[in-house]
């Protein structure tokens, strides 16, 4: 049996940080091991009585309160499972072969815990080594970098054990003096040791956590053992600071009990250079509340292997409430039991929460009793991936992410007006970035929609290169933001970022994008066109080479960067569950006049459909969204404004989609389309609330705006400058028609078209628009046609006198002002300079507010149709008798004061120039005021031939006057003349005894129930009794209903005796002529059945 001696060092450390060292013998017996043979290790401690453990740190200052500290073995158990255990590892040169553990055997443990014997079986190598303990050893054995590692993380002291935990990391390493010698193997610690004397904790408080920091960050979570030759010599162990630098190390502590007595914690942690270092100790405790110590360390202090470090703070209350671990849905009562003081400005939360738990966090911090809370540490939590819920906390300054959260969600600090940093406990890049500068760590992958809206005091945003996408409006009026830096290289794409709409608006005017080295002018113009604006770029050629965040982003390290003019477009549009499709309104066919670019909005990466590519349904212009939302969809082109950069986009088109109810507002100008028409372009886009000003810029081409924004409901208003640059645009027909929530137009809207010629329909059905600009159309001189220019604008109360003054080619105004109901007056010179007007065709029909109408109205307009020109007047009193005293060449007053219910008389005179009128068919029909009518209001028209329905249902009408058509001999048709004048009295003898001509009195009295019978009406009461009774002949007669039941309230009165005129060659129809009439000689009628059976 050989022997070989062990050497392990062992130290104490005490306050201040002065050390003192001792050593123990430990002795190991074994056979000389072949491959495959078992080979036992019996490990003895042989130092004095006092000491008979295999770890002792003595008290060798003599400090009374501090106990001696002994980790003693623990035997096996007894059911063969170990309880110690050491690693072996098996070496050939410098290559780590592999590793056994060697168990502790249950009968070797000596009765004073300092020796025990341990077994396993392990192949011949080269040489050995071995570590303690084997549970926190791992290794890694490629061969071009084996080494054996120990993490210092997840240590616990059980405070009813307060030693125990010190085992699991309490790193020795036992070594072969040299290879293929067995007789000396020793055994050496590794790890130094930290002793915590926590005074000034109070005695109520019970601590949960004890943390130690290094302003330096010199402290390191694991310490590895590298084989770097092939002696056992070459075997080095050090902590890890390239894999593992931290800035602090903590110790968890359970079972404590509140006591006046301070608290000793031990931790054990890498050898580490803490010269001229800050170190802080904080004491968490379980009511949340934090203390916190600060040491500052001379030159040349070193933390040594095997050596114990006593600290003794003086412990104050920290700024810092850290909450105990919770649970899902505990977080809002562990919130409730706290009260931070004035000093308390940081609140730690830990362990799993959920939603509700954010929702009450968010609400605690808004709450009066939280108002010095300005800072939140998120790094500890769990169960949450998406940080969102934050939205109106306005005091909260900082906020430390949690460690493992993908994303900040939609709206989660919109309005934190004070919030000027954003960071993980890992930001990126490695190194801590400013403090006053948000950066946003590698795990995060989104960013949302208005994440960061009105963050007013955030200035800096650093966005590192694995994000993947930045949602609509992230940084909106983040007013005070001056510098937006990103680390990624490409903007959309596989691998790229993908950048939402609005990103920046509202931040600081000369905000400044910073970018690392882009060569591709496509990718830095990508970036450029989805933020929108067009703030200065910045590019970093020393990106790469650049070790500290400060470097990569001061902005005095970047130039300008060179990008190609690339503009874009962007509108709004809403889309709805069940109806998620949105389709460009692209036609059809043809092709892409350009490279184009989609986005979304909705944070998907952007589409690109090069130049030539076939327009048809289906294509990648067509797209169905994830969820229901706004979305602003973004739409850029590689080419200029001076080329067409787009196809003609009409929301008629691709209409599959149901596109005109999905379109919110359009944001910026159209890209240029190089279209001649942009007829119906927005047609029923009935949710469209806003339009930029210079939406028509690029398309100075396009002079057919017909139907524009026919049927856009929702419209209110109307840029002033809207078609300034269209200077060449001819047609405005229907442009704005049914536009019904547009309340006024701006004066200057078309000062620029001179060419327009339409303007038919042009605000038809604007039923919100209450007023007109006098120079509305001040400079439009070639316009020809105001048809239903204003129809039905219900609002409408006044119209400017000098609106049409510069209008002197205007030829119709049909229906201009039709319906416009709240139309009181019209001005009298309304129409002086329009001398080439013709149509005035229900110019004013249902204008039923219409009082009265100025004598000089028509005054310079010759040749006009004026049909139906008042037509449902129902107010107008008042009829001038010069109204048409100049308007010499009218041949038409048909339905002209139709339904004019107020007018109670007609002055004499009132067609007395208009010798050339030819019909006066319903002239004043339903006129139920009409009391009278002047016996010569026709006498000059003696080519009228058409008096149809003339002055039908006239129910006030109690006289005709005799000669009221003497003069007209030309007329043929009197047909309803007088239809429904139930109100009229009496017939004056020879009524159309000079209408030779007459052909048709079809119903011409029909229902005139109080109408005397006169016998003479058609005759010339003096005339012989035999041309009386030829006053028909050989013509072709119509006298269907002509009598229907008149004189129903009389008892006498002669009729007319049709039955007896002479027909000769005629040919006529008198169905019902007599039908229900009360006549006196109604038995002279033989034939009933053609003539109608009167009443008797």
């Amino acid at each position: 049996m050989k022997t070989r001696g062990f050497h392990q060092s062992i130290v104490l450390m005490a306050v201040a940080l002065a050390t003192v060292a001792c050593q123990n013998e430990l002795k190991e017996e074994y056979n000389e091991p072949k491959p495959g043979e078992k080979i036992t290790m019996t490990i003895r401690a042989t130092q004095g009585a006092a000491s008979q453990t295999r770890t002792d740190y003595e008290d060798k200052l003599g400090i009374a309160d501090i106990d001696n500290i002994a980790v003693k073995w623990e035997g096996g158990s007894t059911d063969g499972a170990p309880v110690e255990r050491i690693k072996v590892f098996g070496v050939n040169a410098n290559e780590l072969g592999y590793s056994v553990d060697f168990n502790s055997l249950p009968s070797s443990l000596s009765q004073d815990g300092t020796s025990i014997s341990f077994e396993g079986t392990i192949d011949a190598k080269s040489l050995y080594f071995a570590m303690y303990p084997a549970d926190n050893c791992n290794y890694n054995n490629d061969a071009s970098d084996p080494i054996v590692y120990t993490s210092f993380s997840g240590q616990t002291q059980d405070c009813a054990k307060p030693m125990a935990h010190l085992k699991g990391f309490d790193l020795m390493v036992g070594r072969a003096a040299t290879p293929g010698s067995y007789d000396k193997l020793t055994f050496s610690h590794e790890a130094a040791m930290i002793r915590f004397s926590l005074k000034n904790v109070p005695s109520t408080e019970k601590i949960t956590r004890v943390s130690l920091a290094a302003a330096n960050n010199k402290l390191s979570s694991r310490m590895y053992a590298l084989l770097a030759g092939s002696s056992i010599d070459e075997l080095t162990v050090e902590a890890d600071t390239e894999y593992a630098p931290v800035s602090s190390l903590s110790l968890d502590i359970t079972n404590h009990t509140p006591s006046t007595e301070p608290l000793k914690a031990y931790m054990m942690i890498p050898p580490c250079d803490l010269s001229n270092d800050l170190l802080t100790v904080t004491v968490n405790t379980e009511s949340g509340n934090t203390y916190t110590g600060d040491l500052t360390t001379a030159a040349g202090t070193l933390l040594k292997a095997g050596l114990c470090y006593t600290l003794e703070p003086t412990l104050t209350l920290g700024k810092t409430i850290s909450l105990p671990p919770a649970t899902e849905g505990s977080l809002g009562n562990a919130l409730n039991n706290i009260t931070p003081t004035s000093e308390q400005t940081e609140l730690a939360v830990t362990g799993a929460v959920n939603a509700d738990d954010i929702t009450a966090l968010a609400t605690f911090l808004k709450a009066t009793k939280a108002e010095n809370i300005t800072a939140i540490d998120l790094s500890g939590i769990s169960g949450i991936a998406d940080v969102t819920g934050f939205a109106g906390c306005a005091k909260l300054e900082k906020v430390i992410l949690p460690d493992a959260a993908e994303a900040i969600g939609d709206n989660a600090f919109e309005g934190c007006t004070a919030l000027t940093t954003v960071i993980q406990n890992e930001p990126m890049p490695a190194d801590a970035a400013p403090a006053t500068r948000a950066s946003i760590s590698k795990s995060i992958k989104r960013i949302g929609n208005s994440a960061f809206k009105n963050c007013t005091s955030m200035t800096e945003m650093f966005l590192h290169a694995d994000i993947q996408s930045v949602g609509n409006s992230a940084f909106e009026g983040c007013t005070a933001m001056t510098a937006l830096i990103f680390e990624g290289t490409k903007a959309t794409g596989t691998g790229g970022i993908s950048l939402g709409t609005g990103i920046i608006t509202g931040t600081y005017p000369d905000i400044k994008i910073f970018l690392p080295a882009i060569t591709d002018p496509a990718v830095a113009t990508a970036y450029k066109t989805l933020l929108e604006q067009k703030p200065t770029y910045y590019n970093f050629a020393g990106y790469g080479s650049a070790t500290t965040t400060e470097e990569k982003t001061n902005p005095a390290s970047y130039t300008l960067i060179p990008t190609v003019p690339v503009e874009t477009m962007q509108f709004t549009v809403k889309v709805e569950s069940g109806d998620l499709k949105f389709n460009i309104p692209f036609p059809e066919s043809g092709v892409t006049p350009a490279a184009i670019m989609v986005s979304w909005g909705d944070g998907t990466p952007a589409v690109v459909v090069p130049k030539g590519t076939t327009l048809a349904a289906g294509d990648k212009f067509e797209y169905t969204y994830a969820a229901a939302g706004t979305y602003i969809i973004t739409i850029g082109s590689d080419v200029t404004a001076d080329k067409q950069q787009i196809p003609v986009l009409n929301f008629e088109q691709r209409a599959g989609s149901y596109n005109p109810n999905k379109l919110v507002s359009l944001e910026t100008p159209l890209l240029n389309m190089n279209c001649s028409s942009l007829s119906k372009a927005f047609y029923s886009c009935q949710k469209l609330t806003t339009i930029p000003g210079n939406l028509f810029e690029k398309n100075t081409a396009t002079t057919d705006f017909s139907g524009c924004f026919y049927y856009c409901r929702a419209l209110q208003t109307i840029p002033g400058g809207l078609f300034a640059s269209n200077t060449a645009a001819t047609d405005f027909n229907s442009c704005f028609f049914n536009c019904d929530l547009l309340k006024e137009i701006p004066s200057e809207l078309f000062a620029k078209n001179t060419e327009a010629r339409g303007f038919n329909y042009c605000f038809a059905n604007c039923k919100g628009l209450n007023a007109i600009p006098e120079n509305l159309f001040e400079k439009n001189k070639a316009a020809t046609n105001f048809s239903y220019c204003f129809y039905n604008c219900i609002l409408l109360g006044s119209i400017p006198k000098e609106l049409f003054a510069s209008n002197t080619a205007a030829t119709n105004f049909s229906y201009c002002f039709s319906s416009c109901k709240a139309l009181t007056t019209i001005p009298e010179s309304l129409f002086a300079n329009n001398t080439e007007a013709t149509n005035f065709d229900q110019c004013f029909a249902d204008c039923i507010a219409l009082t009265t109408i100025e004598a000089r109205l028509f005054a310079d307009n010759a040749n006009i149709n004026i049909i139906r020109c008042f037509y449902g007047c129902i107010a107008l009193t008042t009829i001038s008798t010069d109204l048409f005293a100049n308007n010499t060449a009218i041949k038409s007053f048909n339905y002209c004061f139709y339904d004019c219910t107020a007018l109670q008389t007609i002055p004499e005179g009132l067609f007395a120039n208009n010798a050339e009128a030819t019909s006066f068919n319903y002239c004043f029909a339903n006129c139920n005021g009409l009391t009278a009518i002047p016996g010569n209001l026709f006498e000059k028209n003696k080519a009228a031939t058409d008096f149809r329905n003339c002055f039908q249902s006239c129910r006030a009408l109690k006289e005709i006057p005799g000669g009221l058509f003497t003069n007209n001999t030309a007329a043929t048709n009197f047909s309803y003349c007088f239809y429904g004048c139930t109100g009229l009295r009496t017939i004056p003898e020879g009524l159309f005894a000079k209408n030779a001509e007459a052909i048709n009195f079809n119903s011409c009295f029909y229902g005139c129930t109080y109408m005397m019978f006169n016998p003479n009406i058609f005759v010339d009461p003096a005339a012989a009794e035999q041309d009386k009774l030829n006053r028909f002949i050989d013509k072709d007669m119509d006298f269907r209903n002509c009598f229907y039941q008149v004189n129903l309230h009389n008892n006498s009165g002669t009729a007319p005796a049709l039955w007896s005129y002479a027909k000769g060659s005629g040919n006529w129809t008198t169905a019902n002529c007599f039908k229900g009439c009360i006549m006196s000689n109604s038995e002279d009628i033989k034939d009933y059945s053609t003539w109608g059976t009167p009443k008797f």
